[in-house]
């Protein structure tokens, strides 16, 4: 029997990705089942075992391709010449904006408990990045001194809470609203103006 090409190989866990997509948007957690996201397909269900050894490791999958074209972002962001701060404020409101573009799915992929282990602070590029970040910032006078790694998990762990109340909440919540929000938060804190 003849091998599949690699190229084969991704065209496959590609429709499979599509196919799982669509159940999660379209039915919701409760039907997004192995044996659904391989009816979606047009496949057998066993089939999807060639590519993916359980539902765990398709929802994986799912998470990481879903946020390539954020991460793709977020990269042109920190390689803009935009100050620290700018930079920053940018991320938050490409990270709300994307968010919200793919609402229903981030719904049922915030929900799951695979996907908390890998937006995890420890699991994520997402803290050493904002640390960098803030550290750049302190070192230019744009932040005050801090302790970088501490900010950045409170940032991060802000963004995760934020993000996963925002795809739960029935209602409009304008993107600018939120990142406007946390911006003000961090940048003055809850402190009253003298």
């Amino acid at each position: 029997m003849p091998k599949i090409s690699e190229k084969q190989k991704d065209w496959v866990r590609n429709e499979i990705y599509e196919a799982a997509v669509r159940v999660i948007e379209e039915s919701g957690v409760d039907a997004a089942t192995m044996s659904k996201v391989a009816e979606e397909a047009g496949a057998a269900k066993g089939s999807l075992y060639n590519y993916f050894a359980d539902k765990s490791e398709l929802l994986e999958y799912v998470f990481n391709r879903t946020i390539e074209p954020l991460d793709a972002e977020v990269d042109s962001i920190i390689e803009s010449d935009h100050s620290s701060t700018e930079q920053l404020r940018a991320i938050l409101y490409a990270v709300f904006h994307y968010i919200d573009s793919k609402r229903k799915l981030f719904d049922f992929l915030l929900g799951q408990h695979e996907i908390h282990r890998l937006c995890s602070a420890r699991n994520s590029s997402g803290p050493p990045f904002f640390e960098q970040l803030i550290a750049k910032a302190v070192e230019q006078g744009e932040f005050r001194e801090c302790d970088p790694e501490f900010h950045a998990a409170l940032i991060y762990g802000a963004i995760h809470g934020v993000a996963d109340n925002y795809v739960k909440r029935d209602g409009p919540w304008p993107v600018f609203e939120i990142v406007d929000s946390i911006w003000k938060f961090f940048l003055k804190g809850l402190q009253a103006p003298d």
